[in-house]
């Protein structure tokens, strides 16, 4: 209701600036002024001109304001982005993302500056276009089933260099991307006091280093690294470009050739070309190499700076150095070298590069280390599921006809798995749950969730568009009637996706209904939701799964052999809740709980892994073995354990 409010505000302010901007033009159409009477008249009409577009712009900021508190994301600390008509305009025909920067372990990916959806007033086609973080996702996600590109962020930085409100920097934590902002605030139209100007840039450069240099020694060190600035990309490919020379080891010219390919036509700003050379050129490939400058695109009407002490077609040379600065130039170390050797540069393999002679060197004895152990393949957990029962609805397919061998290496084309592709649990013993345990990452924490751990039959739900199919533990395959619409397209239905869940027998009303309990997802329309969180998992579940199919009237009538429903998790806290008040409800067999670890990825294939998935049976009802002396554990201990872990 509020979006809607916002969008008739917003038509109502349209149609009052056109009869505004109607009324003005009766005021502009003035004869000769040839009486002093008439002068006066003039100034007066004059000032209720820029009287009245104040007012437009009043009322449409106030908009804007009270679209951004309906939201919760504005702060009367910030300010908005007051660009005119035709910088909309222009904004929009930036491009929304270029080519992957290749940095050593990780990519850099230079984005257009994400705007939040408060801004939508200002574009052409209004709300119809989404420019936020999340849809930048969004469209990734979609790159990466088209197989145009991957593009898998762990990182944003926001070189904008100043303080208006873009966007909420939270929704790059919805999906799991760190934000991080560079310092300073930098004018970029104002070359007045370039003194001032370059001192914040010198010093966004070094904050950029030492953010990316965090970055490849943390955990997320393989994940890509997007930047933007506030209006193109120039500010940004000076960043770049300065960290390629100064971290990388390359050269400035083939780091120049390298940004422009990935990002055409690469810098065009004279201004900031200038810059990159009074402080690089000592790392040129060869010292008579000229820096080039691009012609400036048609949509960039920003750029305002004066080229017209240099003529951009001859380039950038050595006349445009000064004695200081020969003297503040950059020149590499030890150290450059040394990490340059590591980092495997861009340079190395460039037909440009500098090629020096080898200096030989007698090899370094290393002894080996004894902690250093090979890598071992890791093991599969043993399901202790030697048979499977055939399936009573459905068409069984023959593993020797084409239609079952297309299905089975379609699997294995979209999980990278032979075989059956679900995760397994390992049972929680004693050990897991140990004094202080909570401590330790491989036992129970409360980075787990809980559930209910059902009896029934163990299957992947497989939507391979043209048909559905039945995946068992042993890879036999029941083809089924059934369909889920897409959310955003419901004519269409679900392709690529792989559903893990157990099949049931429900209680209800004194008949058995089979119901497939669904509790986590594999594949998305191809693409890998495996790899994400367990509350990422979840999300795509509800709403792109069983929502859309529980609002389906259409198939709701036809014969399905069992209905879809989403396993509800808990947190730990809940376990004892669980146990003693909501199995009693459940109205099919129960035989424990399930403990799912919520930072770490879907176990693909079933391996043992650093973050397991628990099973519990306690050992009074129903646990194999000598209770105690096996390793199981009671309801009871169990339960302490969870008490006993601080609240945080």
């Amino acid at each position: 209701m509020v979006e809607s409010n916002a969008d008739q505000d917003a038509d109502r302010n349209e149609r009052d600036e056109d009869n505004g901007s109607k009324k003005l033009r009766k005021l502009e159409q003035t004869t000769t002024i040839t009486h002093p009477a008439a002068i006066v008249e003039k100034f007066r009409r004059v000032h209720q001109l820029e009287h009245a577009n104040l007012s437009l712009k009043s009322t449409l900021d106030v908009l804007i304001n009270k679209r951004a508190k309906h939201s919760g994301s504005f702060s009367n600390s910030k300010k908005l982005l007051r660009w005119s008509k035709t910088q909309w305009q222009s904004f929009e025909k930036i491009a929304q993302y270029a080519r992957k920067i290749p940095s050593g372990i990780c990519s850099i990916l230079p984005i257009r500056c994400p705007l939040s959806s408060l801004y939508e007033v200002h574009y052409e086609k209004g709300i119809a276009s989404n420019y936020s973080p999340s849809a930048l996702m969004e469209r990734f996600i979609d790159d990466a089933k088209t197989g145009s590109s991957v593009n898998n962020l762990g990182l944003v930085i926001d070189a904008t260099a100043c303080d208006s409100f873009l966007h909420d920097a939270k929704e790059w934590k919805d999906w799991d991307v760190e934000y991080k902002k560079l310092k300073g605030s930098i004018d970029l139209t104002n070359f007045d006091d370039l003194e001032t100007r370059e001192k914040g840039e010198t010093a966004m450069v070094n904050e950029f280093s030492e953010v990316l240099s965090k970055h490849r020694v943390s955990g997320k060190k393989e994940y890509d690294v997007a930047v933007f600035g506030l209006w193109g990309y120039n500010l940004v490919g000076f960043l770049i470009v300065s960290w390629m020379v100064e971290q990388m080891n390359v050269a400035l010219d083939v780091a120049l050739r390298d940004f422009s390919g990935a990002c055409p036509p690469g810098i065009y700003s004279m201004y900031y070309l200038k810059r990159l050379y009074r402080r690089y050129f000592r790392a040129l490939s060869e010292p008579a190499v000229r820096v080039m400058c691009a012609a400036k695109p048609r949509w960039d009407i920003v750029l305002t700076e004066d080229v017209s002490d240099a003529d951009p077609s001859a380039g950038i040379g050595s006349e445009i150095l000064s004695e200081n600065d020969q003297q503040t130039a950059f020149a590499r170390n030890s150290k450059n070298s040394a990490e340059s050797s590591v980092m495997t540069p861009i340079a190395a393999t460039s037909p440009t590069s500098s090629l020096t002679v080898p200096v030989y060197k007698p090899p370094v004895y290393c002894p080996p280390s004894n902690r250093q152990k090979k890598s071992q393949k890791p093991r599969k957990i043993r399901t202790w599921v030697d048979q499977v029962s055939k399936l009573e609805f459905g068409e069984i397919l023959n593993s020797e006809c084409e239609e079952y061998k297309q299905a089975i290496a379609s699997l294995a084309t979209l999980t990278g798995v032979v075989g059956f592709a679900g995760c397994e649990a390992i049972s929680l013993t004693a050990t897991h749950i140990g004094e202080d345990a909570y401590k330790q990452r491989g036992c129970l924490t409360t980075a787990y969730l809980v559930t209910w751990r059902a009896r029934g039959r163990r299957c992947l739900l497989y939507l391979a568009g043209e048909a559905t199919y039945v995946v068992s533990r042993d890879m036999s395959l029941a083809k089924i009637n059934m369909r889920i619409p897409r959310r955003r397209a419901p004519a269409e239905h679900l392709t690529k996706t792989l559903v893990d869940g157990v099949l049931v027998e429900d209680q209800d009303h004194g008949h058995k209904v089979l119901r497939f309990l669904a509790f986590d997802i594999i594949v998305m329309e191809g693409a890998p939701i495996w790899q994400q969180k367990l509350e990422k998992r979840l999300q795509c579940l509800q709403n792109e799964v069983i929502l859309p199919k529980k609002n389906n009237k259409i198939d709701s009538a036809q014969q399905e052999p069992f209905r879809i429903r989403m396993k509800d998790h808990f947190r730990l806290s809940k376990t004892e809740y669980l146990l003693q008040s909501f199995v009693k409800c459940v109205t099919h067999a129960v035989d424990g709980l399930v403990f799912t670890p919520t930072r770490a990825a879907y176990n693909l294939g079933g391996y043992e892994c650093k973050d397991p998935v628990y099973k519990f049976i306690s050992s009074e009802s129903g646990g194999c073995g000598i209770p105690g002396l096996d390793g199981s554990i009671t309801e009871r201990r169990l339960l302490e354990y969870i008490k006993s872990i601080p609240a945080k």
